[in-house]
């Protein structure tokens, strides 16, 4: 049973709230917005994340480690990574 639901102020989310206490659904959810500088809405941190796994990607392709090694050596290879 979901008793939270943590989420931006889309219009969308908006909508999905009122809903979810009209008439029709009555569901007893509790509505959490996020504020302005959350991760969720930090475009630059979002970009080093996709950057970062882009490149531990790269060095485990470029170091030939076979498929079924790359699912334990994931995690080294983030790490290692940097952001130039």
């Amino acid at each position: 049973m979901v008793s939270y639901l943590r989420m931006d102020n889309a219009g969308e989310n908006n909508l999905l709230e009122a809903r979810c206490k009209s008439s029709d659904w009555q569901f007893n959810i509790t509505f959490e917005y996020t504020t302005k500088d959350n991760p969720q809405h930090n475009h630059m941190a979002d970009l080093g994340f996709t950057a970062l796994s882009n490149k531990g990607c790269a060095q485990l392709i470029w170091a030939n480690v076979p498929f079924k090694y790359r699912y334990n050596l994931y995690q080294e290879a983030f790490k290692t990574a940097r952001i130039a």
